[in-house]
């Protein structure tokens, strides 16, 4: 965790290839939604009296993203019962885990998603990369780097990614300082190339990518913290957050899975 990596440049660039080799999906007649099931879990903290009240929260998101602008986004999250650990009891931390375990919403497209279509995204790694960037001003301390990380994992997090897309992602990203953790089993049981990133920025982090090397297709990510753990009661390193992109497709309606 605390020693340098090296470059994840070449490993990048042989997963863009392997994208580049997948056929273009194929669209069903009628499609009107984008599907995506997505297992996760992150730390939700509530502080009180200086003190951190720790919950690991569990939960599985399935999302319709339409096809046409005018149809809403469905998303539906079902949460498991909450992990409480590190100081604190059950009621410090359901403050930070007061939802109910199953929402369903329908919002626009607008207040749903944060990044565009798959279909609006150049396949140019440069041009990508300019839209992939936030268009306004940025804090001193976020580097370009984090900034299109956390750009490619809300993408897979919002909308179904092609292959040609897949491909200039990581020619993107083989342009920023990322590093090479190796061959690895994702929490699906999943092989993968696993890329990192590591952040300064507030308690140094680690950002993860496990890639699919037969297919180029990211399949989940993962947010370490590796030397410090401030308040929050854990001992590092620890995984503070992870998501698993388990199935994606199309489907004629908001009510039907895909995949």
């Amino acid at each position: 965790m605390t020693g340098s990596l090296p470059p994840a440049r070449p490993i990048l660039l042989r997963l863009a290839k392997a994208a580049g080799r997948q056929p273009d999906p194929i669209r069903p007649a009628g499609a009107r939604y984008s599907y995506l099931r997505l297992n996760e879990w992150n730390l939700d903290v509530a502080v009180s009296g200086g003190r951190a009240g720790v919950a690991v929260v569990p939960t599985v998101t399935e999302q319709w993203t339409p096809i046409s602008p005018v149809d809403p986004v469905r998303r539906v999250e079902r949460r498991g019962t909450p992990v409480v650990i590190g100081y604190g009891n059950e009621r410090l931390a359901a403050v930070a885990t007061d939802v109910a375990p199953v929402s369903d919403d329908v919002f626009t497209a607008d207040a749903a998603l944060s990044i565009w279509s798959p279909d609006r995204l150049p396949a140019d790694a440069a041009a990508l990369r300019r839209a992939l960037l936030p268009p306004g001003p940025v804090p001193g301390d976020v580097t370009e780097a984090e900034e299109l990380v956390r750009a490619v994992v809300n993408l897979h997090g919002e909308w179904n990614v092609p292959p040609r897309l897949s491909a200039a992602l990581w020619r993107m990203l083989a342009g920023q300082p990322l590093g090479y953790l190796g061959r690895t089993i994702d929490r699906a049981g999943r092989a993968g190339e696993a890329v990192a990133l590591d952040v300064t920025r507030g308690l140094p982090r680690r950002l993860v990518l496990v890639i699919d090397p037969g297919t180029g297709r990211l399949g989940s990510s993962e947010e370490i913290l590796t030397t410090d753990a401030g308040k929050l009661g854990v001992d590092v390193p620890a995984v503070i957050g992870y998501r698993l992109f388990l199935s994606r497709g199309w489907t004629l309606d908001d009510r039907t899975p895909a995949g």
